[in-house]
């Protein structure tokens, strides 16, 4: 799960990297799966999008 979390950060980072840069912000993200079952790279990536695109909405 560790792996498939940090799979789904490093395809999308650049999105969020950008509009931080720009800014002139910087943060620090930890993300915690807290589910039973496994879910698939396409699941996690979409969460972690969802939660980053969520977090740029309150404080990009």
């Amino acid at each position: 799960m560790k792996r498939l979390m940090r799979e789904a950060y490093r395809h999308n980072k650049h999105r969020f990297h950008a509009q931080l840069t720009t800014t002139g912000k910087q943060c620090a993200w930890l993300f915690i799966f807290r589910g039973k079952a496994p879910i698939t790279l396409a699941e996690t990536e979409m969460k972690i999008t969802r939660a980053l695109e969520r977090w740029m909405q309150q404080h990009g």
